[in-house]
């Protein structure tokens, strides 16, 4: 059984909900889907089956909450690049792109026009960018070779990360991640440093 109700003609397709009932919605299917997932197949439409224990939907206060925290942000949806390009010097920016990899196929897990292993290039020239500017970043990714070749002249760290999207407990396992700064990087718990 899919959740996908942007197909079911019983629903409107997203884009004739408002922006509330698109948050609503959001909200459902990421807790009624399994383990949370978000991905779309080929179509752009949601695609991740009913979990077997669905999440509890957070409280109002939780929402006013969330919203009160957000007041002063503003948040955009767009091209990584294009994002980076307005920060100015002393900015902070957090980069924690999908992990494309040439070794694995694509399941359209943050969409199929999102990240790719062609766009990793694009993000070298983005640190570079940001680190002329002299804002502060941190890019979080997978360890691999790829990232490796980009991140040669910047402060790296490897950590092992146990993911949580596997359906059964035994198949979540630790993964190597990096991380990429242009600024010193901290040690972080033992338990996380790669031995």
């Amino acid at each position: 059984y899919m959740l996908g109700l942007p197909e079911s003609s019983k629903y409107p397709p997203p884009r004739e909900l408002d922006d509330l009932a698109k948050a609503a919605r959001f909200v459902y299917l990421n807790r009624s889907c399994f383990n949370g997932v978000y991905r779309l197949n080929q179509s752009g439409f949601f695609n991740v089956p009913r979990g077997r224990r669905p999440g509890a939907i957070p409280k109002h206060s939780h929402f006013l909450k969330c919203a009160y925290s957000l007041r002063s942000a503003t948040l955009i949806s767009g091209d990584f690049q294009s994002l980076a390009s307005q920060a100015e010097s002393g900015d902070f920016v957090y980069l924690d792109p999908p992990y494309a990899k040439t070794s694995s196929r694509r399941r359209g897990e943050y969409g199929y026009l999102s990240f790719d292993v062609s766009d990793i290039d694009r993000l070298g020239r983005c640190l570079r960018d940001l680190d002329k500017k002299q804002a502060c970043f941190l890019l979080s990714y997978a360890d691999v070779p790829e990232i490796r070749s980009i991140s040669r002249c910047w402060h790296n760290r490897t950590i092992f990360v146990r993911r949580h999207v596997a359906g059964f407990k035994e198949h979540r396992s630790v993964v190597r991640e990096i991380l990429v700064s242009n600024h010193h990087l901290t040690p972080g718990p033992k338990r996380h440093e790669v031995p």
